[in-house]
C-alpha cells in the first residue's frame, strides 16, 4: 500500500523507530515534495500545518495507529527532508510539589520565571542564605520544612553547653527566647510562615515556597515587643559576626520576618523597637513586616512596627487574587511600601498539614523570601558589598523589590511603591546589573563648571562597592564627603551645593577601594 511505501522512505537507517511510534512529528518538506506527500496520505486521516510562512516545516499529526514497520517505510520514502518527533514540553522549574497549582499568590508574582533564573539557597560565593523567622513557634519536624532549618554550626545541640558562648544553650535549630534554647512550640501561624519563604521545592511533597533551598532560622517564643527585641539582636549578632569573619562565623541572615504588631502604635512609644530595625539594617539585614489587618491608615493613625523610620524597614500590605487591597489590611502612601499576595495562600500547617493562610501575616513572607532569592541571583561584584558594605547591599536589595513591582493603579496613592510585589522582574534586574561593564572609575564632567549655585558631577563607576564622594578646598581641606548608595554600575551623577562656598577652586574627588580620582571647580 503506498502509505507503507510512503512511511518507509522518511527514516534514514540510523534513525529506524524501534518503539512504538508518536503520532505527531515535526517534517520539513520542499515545495515540490508537498502536493506529493498530499496526494500519497489522502487515504488516511492526518493533518499537515506550516508551522511558520518562512519555513519548510510542518506540523504533521496522523490521527490514527500505524505500525512501526509501515511508520519506518514513510520515513524512508524520500518525500520527506527530516523529522523528529512532535514531543510535548513540560515548562521548566516548575516545581514538582502537587499543591504548588493552588498556590495562585505564586503566579501572580511570577515565580515560575523568578525559578528560571535561579532557586535560591545559596549565593554565587557558595554561602548559606538565611531568613529569620520571628514567631510564636513551628513545626520543625514538617515534611516540608525540615531540610531547610538553619542549624548552628558552632553548637553541640543537647550537650548542655553554651558552646559558641552567644547566651544561649543548645540553641542549635533556632532559638526559643523564653526557653532560651531550640525546643519551639508547635504552632499553626510560624508553621504557615515558614513555608511561604522556604517551604522546600520539587520535592513532590505539599506546597513550594518562594525559595527552594533557603534556610530558615526559627526564633519562638514572640509574645511581647521584648521578645522580638531579643530576637532581632540574635539575628543581628549572628550576621555581625559573619561579616567580622569574612563569612566564616555565624549566619548570612539577609532578611527578618515579623507577622505581628501592634494596632495604632506610634514610633515615639517604641523607640528601642524601632532601633532594632536600624542596627540590623547597619549589618546588612532587611525587616520585613506584615502591616495592620484593619482597614487603617497607618500614616495617620499609626501602627507598630510598620510606621517606624527606617530605611531598613519593608512594610507590606495584602492584595487578593484580584490584584485589590483587602478590606481589613492596612495602608499609608508614606509607610506602607508594597503589597504582596495574602488572603487566601496556601501553606505549611502543624503535623504535616497543608491549609490556607490568612491575612497580611501571609502577605510579608512573599517578600521576605523575595529578598533572600536576590541574593541567590546576584553577581560577585554585587556579593561583595555583602561584607564590605553590607547596609548598602541591604538598601540595594530593598530598591530592587519596590523598583519592580507591578504597577497596580488601586494601590497608587495607598502605598509607597504603588504596586504589588513582582520576584521575576527584581531578579531580572539584578541579572541585568551583573551583566553590565561598569568600564573604569572616572569622572566624566562637572556642569556648569564654573558655578555660582548648584553643580552635578557626572561620573562613571566599575561595580557597586563603595564610593566616597569628596570635597577639598585649594588649601585641600576637608568640606564634605558623603558615600551615597547605587543600584547598577556605570554612568552616575551627585549634586553639590556651592551657595555657601566662597569663590575660588576646589577640588571634586571620588574613592573607590585603593583608587582616586579627581576634578577641579571653580566656584565664582
Amino acid at each position: 500500500m503506498l502509505i507503507a511505501f510512503l512511511f518507509s522512505w522518511f527514516f534514514q537507517s540510523q534513525n529506524i523507530i524501534q518503539s512504538a511510534p508518536s503520532s505527531q512529528f515535526i517534517i520539513e518538506l520542499t515545495q515540490q515534495q508537498y502536493p506529493h506527500v498530499v496526494d500519497a496520505l489522502k487515504e488516511i486521516p492526518y493533518s499537515l500545518e506550516r508551522i511558520h510562512p518562512s519555513t519548510d516545516y510542518y506540523r504533521f499529526h496522523v490521527k490514527q495507529e500505524f505500525s512501526i514497520e509501515e511508520l519506518n517505510k514513510f520515513i524512508d520514502s524520500g518525500l520527506i527532508v527530516r523529522w523528529q518527533h512532535d514531543r510535548p514540553v513540560v515548562q521548566r522549574n516548575t516545581p514538582n510539589d502537587p499543591l504548588f497549582a493552588n498556590q495562585w499568590g505564586m503566579m501572580r508574582i511570577d515565580m515560575p520565571d523568578a525559578w528560571d533564573q535561579t532557586t535560591g539557597g545559596v549565593t554565587v560565593e557558595g554561602d548559606t542564605i538565611v531568613v529569620a523567622i520571628l514567631d510564636v513557634g513551628f513545626d520543625i519536624d514538617h515534611e516540608d520544612l525540615r531540610q531547610n532549618i538553619w542549624v548552628n554550626a558552632a553548637e553541640v545541640p543537647d550537650d548542655g553547653i553554651d558552646n559558641d558562648q552567644n547566651g544561649y544553650i543548645d540553641d542549635y535549630r533556632g532559638v526559643n527566647v523564653r526557653t532560651e534554647n531550640d525546643e519551639h512550640p508547635n504552632d499553626t501561624h510560624g508553621t504557615g510562615i515558614a513555608g511561604i519563604i522556604g517551604g522546600q521545592g520539587n520535592n513532590a511533597k505539599g506546597i513550594c515556597g518562594v525559595n527552594w533551598h533557603v534556610k530558615l532560622l526559627f526564633i519562638s517564643g514572640v509574645h511581647n515587643e521584648s521578645d522580638i527585641i531579643e530576637g532581632y539582636m540574635y539575628a543581628s549578632a549572628l550576621r555581625e559576626k559573619f561579616n567580622a569573619s569574612g563569612g566564616a562565623q555565624g549566619a548570612l541572615i539577609v532578611a527578618t520576618n515579623l507577622s505581628a504588631g501592634i494596632d495604632n502604635g506610634l514610633p515615639e512609644d517604641h523607640q528601642i523597637w524601632c532601633d532594632q530595625y536600624e542596627a540590623m539594617g547597619s549589618a546588612g539585614i532587611l525587616g520585613v513586616c506584615a502591616t495592620t489587618n484593619s482597614n487603617t491608615d497607618v500614616d495617620i493613625h499609626g501602627d507598630m512596627p510598620t510606621t517606624c523610620l527606617s530605611e531598613y524597614l519593608v512594610a507590606v500590605t495584602n492584595t487578593d487574587m484580584n490584584d485589590d487591597k483587602l478590606l481589613f489590611a492596612g495602608f499609608g502612601a508614606i509607610h506602607i511600601d508594597l503589597a504582596a499576595p495574602g488572603t487566601p495562600t496556601l501553606t505549611t500547617d502543624i503535623a504535616n498539614g497543608y491549609e490556607d493562610f490568612e491575612g497580611t501575616s501571609a502577605s510579608a513572607p512573599h517578600v521576605a523570601g523575595a529578598i533572600a532569592l536576590l541574593y541567590s541571583a546576584a553577581c560577585q561584584n554585587v556579593l561583595e558589598l555583602a561584607i564590605s558594605s553590607p547596609g548598602t547591599l541591604a538598601l540595594q536589595m530593598k530598591s530592587l523589590v519596590l523598583q519592580n513591582a507591578d504597577p497596580i493603579v488601586s494601590l497608587e496613592e495607598i502605598t509607597l511603591s504603588g504596586g504589588r510585589l513582582n520576584v521575576a522582574r527584581s531578579i531580572g534586574a539584578m541579572v541585568d546589573i551583573c551583566d553590565i561593564n561598569g568600564g573604569e572609575l572616572e569622572i566624566i564632567r562637572i556642569r556648569p563648571n564654573p558655578v555660582f549655585d548648584e553643580t552635578l558631577i557626572e561620573f562613571n563607576i566599575p561595580d557597586l562597592n563603595p564610593y566616597e564622594i569628596s570635597l577639598y578646598d585649594s588649601a585641600g581641606r576637608l568640606l564634605l564627603q558623603d558615600t551615597p548608595a547605587f543600584s547598577i554600575p556605570g554612568n552616575q551623577s551627585y549634586r553639590i551645593n556651592a551657595n555657601n562656598l566662597v569663590p575660588g577652586v576646589y577640588h571634586v574627588a571620588i574613592t573607590h577601594r585603593d583608587e582616586i580620582v579627581s576634578k577641579s571647580l571653580l566656584v565664582q
